[in-house]
Order: structure tokens, then sequence, then C-alpha cells
């Protein structure tokens, strides 16, 4: 059946406190995220064949190891998790394209967040459309994650 990964990701991903929050600021990798960023708006085949022209020149992953998440069914939301060649790996999503994506860009109110709170974010919001089209991803992500066995992942993109 499908696996809840909720508490894997509050577990391994925040073990109670931000990690690296003092890291110093690199613009070239900086940069580097920029174009992970920017290959989340290529199709799901150049994603997973990791030829986007020089998008994908710019920076690497692991060959294979592209996963697509989406489009989605109401937002038509689109990411995608990989594994960097230096280790770990990187979750991308997409930015404004279409109009449902500027649907979700215009539900403006704020709902609480993580759904049913957390110890390690208390009172936190977000967005929610940006929510909404998170969640139509969500499970597609966390299954990437879990099947590339990521133990530490990055996250860029636009919007998202």
């Amino acid at each position: 059946g499908a696996r809840d990964f909720t508490s894997d990701v509050e577990e391994c991903a925040f073990d109670g406190e931000i990690q690296d929050a003092e890291a110093a600021y690199d613009e070239a990798e900086a940069l580097r995220f920029l174009q992970y960023g920017r290959a989340a708006f290529c199709t799901p085949r150049h994603l997973e064949q990791w030829d986007c022209g020089d998008i994908c020149d710019a920076v690497a992953v692991r060959p294979g190891s592209v996963r697509v998440a989406g489009p989605s069914q109401r937002h038509k939301v689109q990411g995608f998790v990989a594994e960097l060649p230096r280790g770990g790996c990187l979750a991308s999503i997409r930015g404004t394209v279409n109009f449902s994506n500027w649907v979700a860009d215009v539900e403006t109110w704020t709902e609480a967040w993580p759904p049913g709170g957390a110890a390690w974010c208390p009172g936190c919001s977000v967005h929610h459309g940006f929510a909404a089209a998170y969640m139509e991803l969500r499970t597609e992500l966390l299954a990437a994650v879990a099947e590339l066995r990521c133990a530490v992942v990055a996250v860029t993109g636009h919007s998202l």
C-alpha cells in the first residue's frame, strides 16, 4: 500500500533544528542551484534524459537518477528529484507556466503548515495555493527521495 513519509521527513530532515543555518553564502553554489531550478521547466522526457540544452549542460546529475513528479491533475505542477554527482539529492519545483499554475498563485490566503502542525515549526503558516500545489506532488517527490535513498536533499525551484 501507499506509505506516508511525513514522520520520516520530520525525523530525517529536521531533527528539531534547522541544519546548516550558519553556512556561508557561496555564489557558485547559488548559480548551480539556479540552473537546477531552470531545469524544472524542461519537459519530463528531457529531464529524464538530462538533455535540456544549456541548462542541463551547465549542471550535472547522476545519469539515470532523475525522477519526474507531475504534471499534477489540478494545478499542473511539475518537479523532479535527482542524485547529485558529489552525493546527496536535489528536488526542484517548476514555476508558473500555465493558467492552472496562476490559479494556485492567486490562492493567497494562508493555512497552518505543516498539516496537523509540528513541534519543529509551531504556529507556522504558508500560502494556500503553494501548499495545495506542493501537496499534489508531495507523494511522488517523497517516493523518489525514498527510491533514490537520499540521505540529504537540497530543495530549489521557482515559486515553491
